[in-house]
């Protein structure tokens, strides 16, 4: 179950992988971490329509290099990502983000775009699992 365009899970891969962790981590949570692309639509205006989805891809094609082996990269939307991390707190999140967002960085510039700054936001997974 993967989107097409990014190779990043799709929302039904997200549902299926949160019951499984759940019913694997016997009390241990994790954190469920909505990650958008802040300058995305100005770098669309620069850099042409199809921008936008190279930047996701890139995100997607960094994410193994950036974050660790247990965390999973799904797609929801049209310019959001989801992170489902292994471990919780604020500490996981934000080296989550700031890993992400200097890795798409190197593999953004190498393809000549602009520097990218990525936003992060806890979800509630209760809203996803429906």
């Amino acid at each position: 179950m993967l989107d097409a365009a990014t190779g990043a899970g799709t929302l039904d891969a997200l549902r299926r992988d949160l019951r499984l962790a759940e019913a694997a981590r016997e009390g241990r949570r994790g954190a469920l971490v909505g990650i958008e692309v802040e300058t995305l639509d100005q770098l669309r205006l620069v850099c042409g329509s199809g921008a936008g989805e190279q930047v996701l891809k890139g995100l997607v094609e960094v994410a193994p290099f950036a974050l660790r082996a247990q965390d999973r990269v799904y797609r929801s939307g049209r310019e959001r990502l989801v992170l489902l991390l292994e471990g919780k707190g604020d500490a996981a999140v934000e080296a989550a983000r700031a890993g992400l967002e200097v890795a798409v960085g190197r593999f953004l510039a190498d393809r000549g775009f602009p520097p990218v700054h990525l936003t992060a936001r806890p979800l509630d997974p209760a809203a996803l699992a429906r």
